[in-house]
């Protein structure tokens, strides 16, 4: 049997404390690429060059980067991790989360390392974690079953991913994207383009560009420019650079492009201030592209960084769940109901072992039921992450139902128009076949960024268990209430056909056919908690809850 106790729900990791909090967003400047280091670590730049980037090897740090940013008006930044040294991780997102001025962190490790999962966890106990970037010791095939299975680790995080362009085949990134789309995947560095010899490479650079850009959930950094200017130094006049840009603003659209300068690289063969300077031109000159979406609305979007903090009015305690056997073989769905308890908010992983409550580890079901209260009176659209099958109801009305074969490690999303305050019901539905079970649901609005819904919206159902009519009961009464010894439950007017009593977890602790106007029941041994008090007089049935104190 599962029993209530006290759950504490930590929220994605979106939102992060500091001076952002005081600024308005059309001030915002974030730097979606820069590298940090320190040269006298072991392994640490490894990745640089000591002839070749001579200029820049020594420590890199925050200090440095806000002291050549800062005074360009960029104040925030995303640092991405170059060493392919999965415990330099550890290292750099400490120093990370040193500043308020990084405000997030992209890892780098290697979806085959067997430490990977694991990685994930310990890394993500950082809100400022934000995902990975695959850029391993050896090649890596993305369209490996095994390497995009692998992406469910970070799908089931909220985690984002983040590829280069050269040598990855943009049919399957646009399987992953379509696979997890739930996963924003941020291509790096213009998704390859660079020039050379004033010629566009690759010479497919275009068409790859449409491909990488065909799903709404990948997004493209317009970083590394003066890299790819194919000169050194490199033009500072941003006519030169309409060449890379444009190519990439047309296919990604203005809402889907970001900032980045891969600091302290770019320092090789120009001026931070250079290169801000010609975006900002580069701005002025096309109209659908302002800097407020190029330096700090899309990164806010693609990286779920800065969301605003959020006022939920709601007191609801969550929704009440239920677990099922079905048969095996999942030739057929909630068979045998088992046990119940109060969820806070839909974002379970079970793994492969049985959720407890004596279901088996393979074909069986769980079921959300209660009520939902928007916050805003918008479209809300709703993602279902789930391996295997889900549904969703709100309001009564279908809008996820991957019941299928074939819809495991996916995410769906559906979409319905609510109203501010006005409950409504809401029931998921989610069975699990074999392997690894998952479920998350989420919503999102035009003024809601997208997460978990909250439990302060959600409320458990008055009365649960049977299939009644759920509405106070005034035929009747339930007194004291909170009781610790005994109760007495009167029918008032009328007699008591029929009493039941029912706990928590759904199971009948009391069952009279009493035929008497009053029931006195010792409750002295019964466990504290909450109870539902059904009680059938006069052909109608009534709910009341009782709480009995602990």
């Amino acid at each position: 049997m599962l029993y209530i106790g006290v759950v504490v729900f930590i929220s994605p990791a979106y939102g992060f404390a500091g001076s952002t909090e005081v600024r308005d967003s059309m001030q915002r400047r974030i730097d979606t690429h820069i590298h940090l280091y320190d040269t006298r670590r072991e392994g640490s730049s490894a990745f640089l060059d000591p002839v070749i980037n001579e200029k820049i090897c020594f420590p890199h740090f925050a200090e440095q980067f806000m002291d050549t940013a800062g005074p360009e008006g960029v104040e925030f930044a995303i640092v991405v991790e170059a060493s392919e040294r999965r415990e330099d991780n550890y290292w750099l997102l400490a120093h990370v989360d040193t500043s308020d001025a990084l405000l997030a962190f992209i890892g780098n490790l290697d979806p085959r390392d067997p430490m990977y999962a694991n990685d994930l966890d310990s890394l993500s106990i950082s809100k400022k974690f934000r995902g990975i970037r695959i850029r391993p010791s050896t090649p890596i095939d993305l369209s490996n079953p095994g390497i995009i299975e692998s992406f469910v680790e970070l799908s089931r995080r909220n985690l984002v991913l983040e590829l280069g362009g050269n040598g990855v085949d943009p049919e399957v990134v646009a399987t992953i994207a379509r696979r997890f789309p739930n996963i924003n995947i941020i291509m790096n560095h213009l998704a390859g383009g660079s020039l050379v010899g004033n010629q566009i490479q690759p010479p497919d650079w275009k068409a790859r560009l449409s491909v990488f850009a065909s799903e709404p959930n990948v997004y493209c950094k317009v970083s590394a420019l003066y890299e790819g200017s194919g000169k050194s130094p490199a033009p500072v006049n941003s006519d030169y650079y309409d060449a890379l840009i444009d190519p990439v603003l047309d296919a990604f659209g203005p809402d889907r492009v970001l900032f980045g300068s891969n600091w302290p690289l770019s320092d090789m063969l120009g001026s931070y201030e250079d290169m801000i300077r010609l975006l900002d031109d580069y701005c002025d000159k096309h109209a659908n592209l302002s800097p407020q979406k190029l330096y700090y609305e899309n990164a806010n979007r693609a990286y779920g960084i800065n969301r605003k903090e959020v006022n939920y009015p709601g007191s609801g305690n969550g929704l009440f769940k239920s677990y099922w056997n079905g048969k095996p073989g999942g030739r057929d769905w909630f068979v045998d109901s088992l046990c119940g308890e109060i969820d806070p908010v839909i974002d379970e992983f079970w793994g492969t072992e049985s959720p407890g409550c004596r279901v088996s580890n393979s074909c069986w079901n769980a079921r959300w039921v209660g009520f939902l209260e928007p916050l805003l009176s918008e479209n809300h659209t709703f993602y279902l992450t789930v391996n295997d099958y889900g549904r969703v109801w709100i309001n009564d009305k279908p809008i996820i139902d991957k019941w299928i074969g074939g819809s495991g490690n996916a995410c769906y999303k559906g979409s319905i128009e609510l109203t501010t305050g006005k409950q409504v019901p809401i029931k998921v539905e989610y069975a699990n076949l074999y392997d690894e079970a998952f479920i998350r649901l989420e919503w999102e609005s035009p003024s809601l960024s997208r997460e978990v819904v909250p439990v302060n919206q959600l409320f458990t159902p008055m009365y649960t268990g049977f299939s009644v009519n759920q509405r106070e009961a005034k035929g009747f009464s339930v007194f004291p209430n909170p009781a610790d010894h005994r109760i007495i439950i009167s029918g008032n007017d009328h007699n008591l056909d029929e009493v039941r009593i029912i706990n928590i977890q759904g199971e009948i602790i009391y069952h009279s056919k009493a035929g008497e106007h009053a029931v006195e029941l010792n409750i002295s041994d019964w466990s504290g908690g909450l109870y539902f008090v059904e009680v059938r007089s006069m052909d109608e049935r009534y709910v009341k809850k009782i709480m009995i104190r602990f």
